[in-house]
């Protein structure tokens, strides 16, 4: 009988993902994506409302918008690197009344994140990125 046990594995947990952006109708888009892809996916429409998730719930990865009302992606960042949460954090900005968007992203890389994303992107652009980041 042929040995296949090295067949025999157990399937890869998917990774739970924060999804914290404000726009509606984008947050639903990347949310649908990442849900036909098989990832648990929890939405914040803020930092506040994302800070709060993240108080009881664990995640594998933040992916935070910068530029939001209220509480933005920094400060969720921020409480993400400060509380040494074990997760990723994938930031992503168009800019805002400011900055421009690579500055926006430049501040969020010295804030140790682990990828970054310009505004607009694609469905798919932004799947690529989530799988990259949790490789």
């Amino acid at each position: 009988m042929d040995d296949i046990s090295g067949y025999l594995r157990e399937p890869t947990p998917m990774k739970n993902i924060l999804l914290v952006e404000d726009d509606d109708c984008l947050r639903e888009s990347l949310r649908d994506r990442l849900t036909i892809s098989g990832y648990p996916v929890t939405c914040a429409a803020n930092g506040t409302e994302a800070i709060k998730a993240t108080d009881t719930q664990s995640f594998d990865l933040v992916a935070t918008d910068i530029f939001m009302p209220q509480k933005g992606g920094l400060a969720v960042i921020m409480h993400v690197r400060s509380h040494l949460m074990p997760c990723k954090v994938l930031a992503f900005s168009g800019g805002g009344n400011l900055l421009k968007a690579d500055d926006y992203l430049e501040t969020a890389k010295e804030m140790r994140v682990d990828a970054t994303l310009k505004k607009p992107f694609t469905c798919d652009e932004f799947l690529t990125a989530i799988r990259e980041v949790l490789e």
